[in-house]
C-alpha cells in the first residue's frame, strides 16, 4: 500500500518525484 503522504507529495509535486525515480533507475542501471 502506498502512503497517504507519499501519494499528497507526489500529487503536488510530480515532476520532482519522476525525477527522482529517473535518478534511482540510472543509479541502478550504473
Amino acid at each position: 500500500m502506498i502512503n497517504r503522504r507519499a501519494s499528497a507529495y507526489v500529487l503536488s509535486h510530480p515532476l520532482a518525484f519522476a525525477l527522482q525515480t529517473l535518478k534511482g533507475f540510472r543509479a541502478n542501471q550504473g
